[in-house]
């Protein structure tokens, strides 16, 4: 009985191929896999490298700068769109916050708002002078105002915007503006402009039209 027992698991682990060795097929079968997982892990780890280095190109100084300069175009050309479609005078206000980093407001004012061109943070916030302001965007916190200046149409008078003080430009429901020069600069290790890349973004008095100017 023993016997046949032992016959029997014999002939199964023999069909079956238990303890017998890999036959040269199964052999070169098991190899080939293995060439094909250590070429799919090449492929993953080089599109990796790939994909890493398009995200470090991506956040590069100037791609940041480029970034917060086209966002400024868009917040002036939709305050300007508004201010048509509304025909209402609309405002938009920068302020450099010096913990908070540079800030746009935006709010409608009345018809021929004489210019108020310097503005405080506190003002806006305490609704002293723009109880319907909001804030529309915040920069980049690698971003920094390099400056502004804003040239009133009233006045023909400059402006220059400094740390503790703001400025705000006006859209006509005319389609015109104030003429400004609002000048974005990679931000330093020590909050201030590093002069590697920056890039300039112009508003024209008679058109209200934007455009970007790039400066490596």
């Amino acid at each position: 009985m023993r016997k046949d027992k032992m016959e029997f698991e014999t002939t199964m682990k023999t069909r079956l191929g238990i303890g017998q060795p890999l036959s040269g097929g199964l052999r070169r079968h098991r190899c080939f896999t293995m060439i094909e997982l250590i070429v799919t892990l090449a492929i993953v780890l080089l599109c990796t490298g790939f994909a890493l280095r398009a995200t470090l190109m991506m956040v590069t100084p100037a791609n940041r700068v480029d970034a917060e300069a086209r966002n400024t175009l868009a917040i002036f050309n939709g305050v300007r769109a508004q201010a048509i479609a509304e025909a209402s005078w609309m405002r938009v206000m920068f302020y450099q916050d010096e913990k908070e980093g540079p800030r746009w407001w935006a709010d409608k004012v009345e018809a021929n708002t004489p210019a108020t061109p310097t503005v405080s943070l506190g003002d806006i916030e305490q609704n002293v002078i723009a109880p319907m302001a909001k804030p529309i965007h915040k920069l980049d916190p690698h971003v920094v105002i390099e400056s502004i200046n804003i040239n009133n149409g009233d006045t023909n008078t400059s402006y220059t915007m400094t740390n503790d003080s703001g400025l705000a430009v006006r859209f006509k429901p005319n389609g015109t503006s104030d003429e400004a020069t609002v000048v974005l600069a990679a931000r330093g290790v020590d909050g201030k402009p590093t002069g590697s890349s920056r890039t300039t973004i112009k508003l024209t008095m008679s058109t209200g039209k934007s455009r970007i100017e790039v400066t490596e």
